[in-house]
């Protein structure tokens, strides 16, 4: 049986939430020992408030994830809301390692995949949490090995020429990010003053700007942008014993 297990983790210093799902993991001793959940937004967050407490919600098989998983993630709001730290909904089909998905199962993803369209709100959450996201030097290298050596079959190629073909965006859709993104504040850079619309300025500016303050590294004393300090240096500093 493949079974799946939706777990919550609940951050005590934040008090935010984390829902997510599971192919390997099925206990809460289980989870709470040696799986917190993979969300990138969710990861920066337990690891600048502390350990984060695991629960089973469900456990069951492959079949029934997706309609408890929806359930769950429309009734909590997992995206809007301010207490939750999910990017996204959460069906209980994304991911997976280790086994093999049933045809059934990969058609439920692939309906799921094309329907879904990501909101403004998802775009902008997705964006502030990769804002000074470092990368560990070990999973650049799991990230390295796992690429080597990959090549798209030439049907698989072409089956992503012909996906990509014609692809726009409707009108309705158009103006629906346009009205959002209109609505947006201007925010002022906190270290140069300069004002633009959100989140582009979050994107684009804030970690980039020429008069940001240079930040020092804990093990070197070497200083530099605080954007590049932490992706490239600190995990990487020769002084890093840690």
């Amino acid at each position: 049986m493949n079974q799946v297990t939706l777990y919550i983790g609940y951050c005590p210093g934040s008090g935010k939430q984390y829902f997510g799902k599971t192919t390997k993991y099925h206990t809460q001793k289980d989870l709470q020992e040696n799986y917190w959940g993979s969300g990138p937004s969710w990861i920066k967050h337990y690891h600048e408030w502390g350990d984060p407490i695991m629960s089973v919600y469900w456990s069951g098989k492959l079949e029934e994830v997706n309609k408890i998983a929806l359930d769950f993630s429309h009734k909590n709001k997992i995206v809007s809301s301010t207490e939750w730290l999910n990017q996204k909904e959460e069906t209980g089909l994304d991911g997976g390692y280790g086994w093999v998905h049933t045809e059934d199962a990969k058609r439920k993803i692939g309906k799921a995949s094309t329907e879904r369209i990501r909101t403004p709100e998802e775009n902008i959450k997705t964006s502030k949490a990769l804002i000074g996201h470092s990368v560990s030097e070990e999973t650049r290298r799991k990230i390295s090995e796992a690429c080597k050596g990959r090549n798209h079959t030439e049907e698989a190629k072409k089956k992503i020429s012909e996906a990509s073909k014609g692809r726009r965006h409707s009108t309705k859709r158009k103006k629906e990010t346009a009205d959002f993104l209109n609505a947006q504040p201007d925010v002022a850079c906190p270290h140069c003053g300069i004002v633009g619309r959100a989140p582009n300025i979050y994107v684009w500016h804030f970690d980039k700007c020429g008069k940001r303050p240079l930040i020092m590294c804990p093990h070197c004393g070497k200083t530099g942008k605080g954007g590049v300090m932490k992706r490239w240096h600190f995990d990487n500093c020769r002084f890093n014993n840690g």
